[in-house]
Parts: C-alpha cells; sequence; structure tokens
C-alpha cells in the first residue's frame, strides 16, 4: 500500500509511473502486473483524471523464475564439469570461448585470435585434418559427438581434447551458429 501511495503521489505530481506491482483481481487473487499509468490534464494542465493499463504478467515472471533456475543448473554443470563452450557465429566467423576453453588451451582472452585459423594453430598437426572434417560437418548441419583431437599448448605440451558440436538454425533453416563443447582429457 506504501508503494501505490508514492506512485499516486507522482501522479497527483504530473509525472506518468511504469513498473510491476502486485495487484489484485475482482476475486481477490494477487498476481504481478506490468502497469502504466499517466495523468489527463485540461486544456490549461490542470490534471482532471488518470488513465492506466495493467497487463498480468504472472505467466511471464514464473517462466522467468524457471529460466534463473535452468540457468543456475546449467552454470553449475559446466563448472563443475569444466566444460568448455565455444560458439562460432557463421556470419562473421567470430570465434567465441568460455573461461574453461581458454584454460584448456592454456591462453589469455588477449592471445585468443576469436576465429577458426587461430584454434586450428593449435590443433596437434597430425590430428588437425580429422578435427576440420568433424568441424566441416557441424558447419553441414551435422550434429557430432565424440570428437578427439590433440592440441598443443603454447609452451609445446599435448593436451588431449574431446568435443562435441552441435549447428544452430534461424527459423528459415539457415545454419547461423555453431556451438560446442571441449573437455580436456590428458
Amino acid at each position: 500500500q506504501e508503494e501505490g501511495m508514492k506512485i499516486m503521489d507522482q501522479l497527483q505530481r504530473g509525472i506518468p509511473w511504469e513498473g510491476e506491482y502486485l495487484v489484485k483481481n475482482k476475486q481477490g487473487n494477487e498476481f504481478t502486473a506490468l502497469v502504466s499509468n499517466n495523468v489527463v490534464q485540461d486544456e490549461h494542465g490542470k490534471i482532471i483524471g488518470y488513465i492506466g493499463i495493467s497487463t498480468n504478467i504472472s505467466q511471464t515472471k514464473k517462466v522467468e523464475e524457471i529460466l534463473l533456475r535452468n540457468k543456475q543448473q546449467l552454470e553449475l554443470a559446466i563448472d563443475t564439469a569444466k566444460l568448455g563452450i565455444w560458439e562460432l557465429t557463421v556470419e562473421t566467423g567470430m570465434l567465441e570461448w568460455n573461461d574453461e576453453v581458454l584454460k584448456i588451451y592454456e591462453l589469455t582472452r588477449e592471445e585468443f585470435e576469436r576465429d577458426i585459423q587461430g584454434w586450428r594453430t593449435r590443433v596437434f598437426p597430425d590430428d588437425l585434418k580429422k578435427a576440420d572434417r568433424e568441424f566441416q560437418r557441424i558447419g553441414e548441419g551435422i550434429v557430432v559427438h565424440d570428437v578427439r583431437f590433440r592440441i598443443q599448448t603454447p609452451d609445446g605440451r599435448v593436451k588431449h581434447v574431446y568435443a562435441s558440436g552441435a549447428p544452430i538454425f534461424d527459423n528459415q533453416g539457415t545454419i547461423v551458429k555453431l556451438i560446442g563443447i571441449n573437455i580436456d582429457v590428458t
């Protein structure tokens, strides 16, 4: 009720208000609404009324809570499993790595080139043809699993990487991104 009084005070000063507000319907049930309130003034600027629109966003709030919980669970799983996640935007060729991929390859964010060629230079030469072939398959719309290759760290050590990847399609069925995981299985 205190918040309602603050909103009314703001409106009485001629200032519109918009935001989320807990309201009751005619049956007495509470729900979260997105509310937009404004003042109605006469030709002299005197406030003669108020107009408001309320939209029940309870379902949206529930979905947001579920998405937040899923996001937290996914982040915990990624962190616990030490999953390196990569994503390539097809249109730009821009490659993004999460912090775990950088750790696997022993690179800083500044050292990471953000393109496929930068990744290719780190794949062990004997494994490059196979890794390229599997990456190409993802680009052709095929989900690939159980890809194994070796990489060379900046100091010359060899690591073994397990990888999977999948294409991401837009509404027209065009591949717009490639996304995948890397796990250090050395």
